[in-house]
């Protein structure tokens, strides 16, 4: 073979080979852009809703709160007619309710939150409230339900 035709053999190799390795480069590339975008959509999905969960729970703790916590006290309980208790436990035991559906009833301080949340609720209805302890039953809550959220926040962190 002359040099002319290896010559013109290797430019025509050179001319099919390169653009076909080159796709193949590209398309192996964006198959992982494409992996790397949906863990990425992934995460932030779940972030996000982890956060919605987190907001949701926060906000019917501190509604159960605000609804509880005049109940115990003599004074602020005489402000309320009859239906307006009625419904302020009524409320509450719903909130109890939605709480327990949130948590996990797997995790130990979840059914400890629950434990206080209902022992709480249960006092009043029973209308045994002695008030020092009420407090510190609400106290507990608050306490615990800052410590699941706070590890339940830095999970989202250390997603993003």
């Amino acid at each position: 073979m002359s040099i002319e035709i290896i010559s013109a053999l290797t430019a025509l190799v050179a001319v099919i080979v390169g653009p076909i390795v080159s796709i193949y480069i590209m398309n192996k590339q964006n198959i992982n852009n494409i992996k790397i975008a949906e863990k990425n959509i992934l995460a932030s999905t779940v972030s996000s809703s982890r956060q919605k969960w987190i907001d949701t729970l926060r906000d019917s703790i501190a509604e159960f709160q605000t609804l509880i916590f005049p109940l115990s006290v003599p004074t602020a309980m005489e402000l309320f007619t009859k239906n307006e208790k009625i419904n302020r436990v009524e409320r509450a035991t719903f909130l109890l309710t939605k709480i327990s559906l949130l948590i996990n009833p797997k995790e130990e301080d979840h059914i400890k939150l629950m434990e206080y949340i209902a022992d709480t609720l249960s006092s009043v209805n029973k209308g045994e409230i002695n008030e020092a302890k009420f407090k510190e039953s609400l106290k507990n809550i608050t306490i615990l339900a800052q410590q699941i959220l706070k590890r339940e926040w830095n999970v989202i962190k250390s997603a993003v």
